[in-house]
């Protein structure tokens, strides 16, 4: 068998071949043909290489290339999570007071040509002012025609747009007006006079629209007119307070004024590649019906992507944290979260848990309480570094590590992994020691106490010296 990754090995084999052949027998020991031997043996590696990588992309854990992973969470229906838009408050005032109020749908546009949309509508007080939230996103119109009446009928959306979209909304117009039709994951529970359908996404990075089969869902008829509605955002944005907004019809509201008084903050895009490829391969079992085996964080993290902080328990817990038996903690979930710049994270929560069939469980949210810690770190840094440099970077990594709305903040702090960060940074010279300490909360006592990095108490008590 020869080893195709050895180029002695190739050109071994080659030559073997053509010692056999009469009339290249004689000239093996010519340069020309050691020169051809060779090329042929890199040929050969290449060609191995080639069929090698070809074969990886078979499977979903070492497929490489995006349409691969793509296509393969499509065959496990798997359709990648939705950019986020950022969000805040707006000071909305009527300077004429000709107006009651405003209706939502709002287009704005800042000073960089980025647009907004104003998501409830706002009835003005006496002195003609309001606040309302506000997203960064826009929408968008698409429209098809049913040519074909067919089961499973299917339309795309633009790949163009695809990592930008929010939501989509789809309205079908079968002789009667169009009509919203409801989102069905996989047409499950449809029945045949519904007006339902699903969402899929290809391996071209298009998202789509599939309709059913008039057994599961309606089949849109002849000629049918389908209009899409499509929010699309940047993802994660920043618009500071303060700053003015126009709308986009200056004609209608041009007497109206709309401010940042909430920063306009958060957001994030669409779930990436290697995101979709595990999170597809444990989909075929969790599959947005039950939350096996418990697994509450995998559903809140993948329906919440940004929430820094999820806990959940049950009953048993509960009576511990109670002290106590009662029959009230039977059946119950217990889930308390954190999300930056999310008042309203505790429906949030009821809303996407009261979505799982789990017959008679009841969920619980629970008001985190917060706690924090302090890093006290001190070391000599090196020469070719900036004292406030190098203070700084030691800060920045650590808010990233354990800060409040940190995304990728870890759990509970020890000195090892506070010392290899402090390591890999390269600010303090080797020579000298460097002294790391905590103080404050870092265990929780119970599973509703969120514990976070003092970000203020931490800057404050790192030292950074030259001696």
């Amino acid at each position: 068998m020869t080893d195709f990754t050895n180029q002695a090995a190739v050109e071994a084999a080659f030559l073997a071949i053509a010692a056999e052949k009469p009339h290249l027998s004689q000239m093996l020991s010519e340069p020309l043909v050691r020169a051809f031997s060779s090329t042929i043996a890199q040929m050969g590696m290449s060609f191995n290489y080639r069929v090698d990588r070809a074969d990886q992309e078979r499977y979903l854990m070492s497929a490489a290339n995006r349409s691969t992973v793509l296509a393969k969470a499509e065959d496990r229906q798997y359709t990648p999570a939705k950019a986020i838009p950022s969000s805040g408050i707006l000071a909305v005032t009527d300077i004429n007071k000709a107006y009651g109020g405003i209706p939502s749908g709002i287009e704005l546009l800042s000073d960089d040509s980025v647009l907004y949309y104003t998501d409830e509508a706002a009835t003005f007080d006496v002195d003609g002012a309001a606040a309302i939230a506000v997203k960064q996103m826009e929408k968008i119109e698409l429209s098809y025609t049913v040519d074909i009446k067919k089961p499973f009928f299917e339309v795309t959306i633009p790949a163009e747009h695809s990592p930008r979209i929010v939501k989509i909304l789809v309205y079908v117009d079968m002789g009667s007006g169009l009509e919203l039709w409801r989102y069905a994951k996989r047409l499950r529970n449809v029945n045949s006079g519904d007006k339902a359908y699903d969402e899929f996404y290809n391996s071209a990075d298009e998202f789509g629209i599939r309709f059913g089969t008039d057994i599961v869902g309606i089949i849109p008829t002849n000629g049918a007119a389908i209009k899409l509605e499509i929010f699309l955002s940047d993802g994660e944005t920043t618009l500071i307070s303060g700053e003015d907004l126009k709308p986009t019809d200056g004609l209608q509201f041009s007497d109206i004024e709309f401010s940042v008084t909430s920063a306009i903050v958060g957001g994030s895009a669409q779930e990436d590649t290697e995101s979709i490829r595990i999170n597809s391969l444990y989909y075929e079992a969790f599959d947005e019906q039950y939350v096996w085996n418990d697994d509450y964080q995998f559903f809140l993290k993948r329906n919440m992507p940004l929430a820094t902080w999820v806990n959940f328990w049950g009953e048993k817990h509960q009576e511990l944290i109670a002290g106590a038996y009662n029959k009230d903690h039977i059946n119950k979930i217990y889930i308390s979260a954190y999300e930056p710049n999310n008042a309203s994270i505790e429906a949030d929560v009821i809303v996407l848990t009261g979505e799982l069939p789990n017959l008679n469980r009841e969920y619980i949210y629970v008001t985190p309480t917060e706690h924090t810690f302090t890093v006290t770190i001190s070391g000599i840094a090196m020469r070719n570094q900036k004292l406030i440099d190098a203070k700084n970077t030691i800060h920045t990594w650590l808010i990233k590590t354990y800060g409040k709305d940190s995304r990728s903040r870890k759990g509970q702090p020890f000195k090892r992994d506070i010392y290899e960060g402090l390591r890999k940074l390269k600010v303090f010279d080797k020579e000298f020691e460097v002294d790391v300490s905590i103080s404050g909360k870092v265990i929780a006592d119970n599973l509703s106490q969120f514990i976070f990095l003092d970000e203020a108490a931490t800057l404050a008590a790192i030292t950074v010296s030259y001696t």
